[in-house]
């Protein structure tokens, strides 16, 4: 057993990626700016397909690999919900002739371990990738294919609005040991910085009135917010981002 465990880990120094369907792909990422690394990989991690998909990451164990992979089937779900449906709530409020802003990104559960279907799966650099699909799809709609370049670059405005689609980006801090977390929060990022963008655009806001300033001293919105789409992921000073793809049909006003 244990002369398995070397033969397997030694395959894996060598080949850098392994995949399930014996596929080793080493991809760079679209050029979003020009500090995105090169970086080795799945594709489908690093500039995600059309449609809707959940993509989990976990640290890979030559011990306990079974445990590596359930790992990153739990984050591929919870990530495919995240993709399906959330809720961004975002308080504003006067404090000391200053607004400060709090967000939440509540993710909904439409699915689980038993309506999803794995699509494909890799162990690469230390990492074991998983991706998923909604298990009532037709078979045509679970082929991976890859989308155009997305219209964004990298500026201060962290949401545009390109035709009929938002694109917004976040990122977060790498973590060493939560790989998936990093991606997570970035990810969660953008939304918050869409649902702040778009919460600005509409009229049906909650807002309390300072009568003595006649300002507004507390602002309060909820958008629902369905089939989002990372369009990129990459590397850059020790910082994951993401940029979400968005379309407007799919964002909702919520009304308390």
């Amino acid at each position: 057993m244990v002369k398995t465990t070397k033969i397997i880990v030694l395959i894996l120094l060598i080949t850098g990626c392994a995949s399930t369907k014996n596929e080793t792909v080493k991809v760079q990422p679209v050029s979003v700016s020009e500090i995105v690394p090169i970086q080795s990989y799945p594709s489908w991690f690093v500039h995600p397909p059309e449609g809707l998909w959940g993509i989990g990451v976990s640290e890979f164990s030559a011990f306990a690999p079974e445990k590596s992979y359930s790992r990153a089937f739990e984050n591929a779900v919870e990530d495919m919900n995240s993709n399906a449906f959330v809720v961004v709530t975002i308080e504003q409020y006067r404090e000391n002739s200053a607004f400060q802003t709090q967000e939440e990104v509540a993710i909904g559960d439409q699915f689980g371990f038993d309506n999803v279907v794995k699509v494909d799966s890799m162990v690469c650099e230390g990492l074991v990738f998983y991706l998923i699909s909604d298990k009532a799809a037709t078979i045509e709609s679970q082929k991976v294919h890859m989308p155009l370049r997305a219209p964004v670059q990298l500026t201060e405005n962290r949401v545009l609005l390109s035709g009929d689609h938002y694109w917004a980006w976040g990122f977060n801090e790498l973590t060493q040991f939560n790989p998936y977390k990093t991606w997570a929060i970035s990810k969660q990022h953008a939304l918050k910085n869409l649902g702040l963008y778009t919460a600005m655009r509409v009229q049906s806001l909650d807002k309390i009135y300072n009568e003595d300033l006649q300002t507004v001293s507390y602002i309060k919105s909820r958008i629902a917010i369905r089939n989002v789409r990372v369009a990129h992921r990459w590397i850059d000073d020790k910082k994951g981002f993401s940029i979400i793809d968005v379309s407007q049909s799919s964002i909702v006003n919520l009304t308390d």
